[in-house]
């Protein structure tokens, strides 16, 4: 019976510490966490309320200038009658500027003038669009099919990098 006393105490003992090492180690090693998608849903639900140009392009133009205004990467095509332009925008600024971010209106008048500026419209809808161009190029003009034109690109984004914004060449999820 004086045996069973020290291995009882032994395994209390042993029980107890495994009880206090689980308690004080950290959780977050163990248990992956991820952000909540709730900002981005709250915003983008925001920002297609705010959407309220006329035009679909006006309303397009609306929404990316929203986004784009409270901090997200943004997806931005612009376009005249015959090419497209295409790229992600995003807010330059940083530290304290970066916290209080550049308002919609001001955004969506930097998106519509650098536009403007290149001879073509902010908010373009690319898929129908190039479909457009693509037909008026080949049929009507006798032209190859040439969309996308860089030299379009690099106008708007060399003005909108002008203009304190940060632009990429868009992500594409599958080949076009």
């Amino acid at each position: 019976m004086n045996r069973a006393r020290p291995i009882r105490w032994l395994a209390g003992a042993a029980t107890g510490a495994l009880l206090a090492t689980g308690c004080a180690a950290t959780l977050s090693g163990g248990i992956p966490a991820f952000p909540a998608a709730g900002q981005l849903e709250t915003d983008t639900q925001t920002c297609e309320q705010s959407a309220t140009g006329r035009a679909e392009f006006e309303r397009r133009a609306d929404y990316m200038a929203c986004m784009i205004s409270r901090g997200y990467r943004t997806y931005v095509s612009v376009a005249t009658y015959w090419t497209l332009a295409e790229m992600s925008v995003s807010s330059a600024a940083t530290g304290k500027r970066a916290q209080a971010q550049q308002s919609q209106s001001q955004v969506l008048a930097d998106l519509q003038l650098c536009a403007t500026d290149a001879g073509a419209v902010a908010g373009a809808r690319p898929l129908e669009l190039a479909q457009a161009v693509d037909w008026v190029n080949a049929k009507v003009l006798g032209r190859g099919e040439r969309v996308r034109d860089a030299s379009l690109t690099g106008a708007v984004s060399a003005c909108l990098v002008k203009r304190g914004y940060t632009t990429h060449p868009p992500k594409r999820l599958a080949a076009d």
